[in-house]
């Protein structure tokens, strides 16, 4: 905490000349100062944009959707050996 205090008041206090050297270096090629640079202006990256939004499927819809499958007709198969449905896997089974 105190570290962090005594950095913050230096940076403060130098941070004409820590802008200069950042813009020097960039001008010489340094990319590491450019990057700097732009994050510390606020800088966006060209051609960012945020991700789009998912909608959010609503409960009503999944009941429409569910409500617009067809009808199952006649018996669902069953394990010969079990009689258990057919999708049914015990847990001492997998």
């Amino acid at each position: 905490m105190l570290l962090r205090k005594a950095v913050d008041q230096l940076v403060g206090q130098e941070c004409s000349r820590i802008a200069k050297a950042l813009v020097d270096r960039t001008i010489a090629g340094n990319m590491t100062g450019a990057k700097l640079l732009t994050e510390l202006s606020g800088a966006k990256k060209q051609g960012s944009q945020p991700p789009p939004k998912k909608k959010k499927q609503r409960a009503i819809d999944l009941l429409s959707w569910l409500d617009a499958e067809p009808q199952w007709e006649g018996q669902p198969e069953q394990d010969m050996e079990t009689g258990d449905p057919a999708f049914y896997k015990p847990a001492s089974a997998a």
